[in-house]
């Protein structure tokens, strides 16, 4: 039985350099995607902070000054729920924590503070702030998860 690769040095030379670039093409492809989803993502959450923002300031703010706190911790939970949000609180103007949702966990975050104003009798007071902390935990996870997948698919194609 004649194997025809075994004493073909230049064949097997050929096949470790298509092999070793078919590798490398993965490799930056698999980062460009990577970076452009991560990108994405980050854009994700940086939409809901302005969704947060636009949406809800004044909701809370008007609660706040009501003192209803049965729908602010409505509203504080709904923040808290958006994707990649894990922590949502309000607090009056000297500090004390009138509504809180989710836990601050993460190392990973990103975190915003939004002031609350409310117009009384032509005047503009400042009445707390709201502050929301997204996790990039989820973010870093989908990369990694992305990652292991787009490697054996190419894997696959690549052998």
């Amino acid at each position: 039985m004649i194997i025809p690769w075994r004493k073909n040095k230049i064949a097997w030379k050929l096949i470790k350099a298509l092999v070793l670039f078919s590798s490398m093409i993965t490799l930056v492809t698999t980062g460009v995607q990577l970076q452009s989803e991560y990108g994405r993502d980050l854009n994700v959450i940086e939409a809901n902070f302005v969704l947060v923002e636009r949406s809800y300031l004044d909701s809370i703010a008007e609660n706040v000054w009501e003192a209803d706190a049965g729908r602010l911790n409505l509203l504080v939970n709904g923040i808290a729920e958006l994707p990649d949000f894990r922590y949502a609180t309000v607090r009056d103007e000297k500090g004390y924590v009138l509504a809180v949702a989710g836990s601050r966990e993460d190392q990973q975050i990103i975190h915003k503070i939004y002031p609350l104003n409310y117009v009384f009798r032509g005047k503009t007071l400042n009445i707390g702030e709201l502050e929301v902390v997204a996790s990039l935990a989820a973010v870093y996870a989908r990369v990694w998860d992305r990652v292991g997948l787009i490697l054996v698919a190419n894997a696959i194609k690549t052998f």
